[in-house]
């Protein structure tokens, strides 16, 4: 999974989480530690076979930001996405 933050400009900073953990929430904090209070994600991309849904609310808080779980080589961008969940493996 590849995250950028801030604007999706080729000069944001973007980390890919390898080996993500099933069930586990990665907030904006998490990713990049030294981001100012109120950033988000500008994007995500799903590089694994296992779904992620992306959320506007921290923690992985209300309903996720697309209709159903983000599969292999899907990108979102362009919402304010300020968590992302791994979901379970196949």
């Amino acid at each position: 999974m590849t995250v950028t933050l801030g604007e999706p400009l080729l000069t944001a900073p973007r980390v890919s989480i390898k080996d993500p953990v099933d069930n586990h929430c990665y907030t904006v904090k998490e990713v990049f530690p030294d981001a100012p209070a109120g950033s988000t994600f500008s994007s995500v991309g799903n590089h694994a076979t296992t779904p992620i849904n992306a959320y506007e609310g921290d923690a992985c808080s209300g309903a996720p930001t697309a209709t159903s779980p983000m599969g292999y080589g899907m990108f979102l961008g362009g919402a304010p996405i300020r968590s992302i969940k791994i979901l379970s493996g196949p």
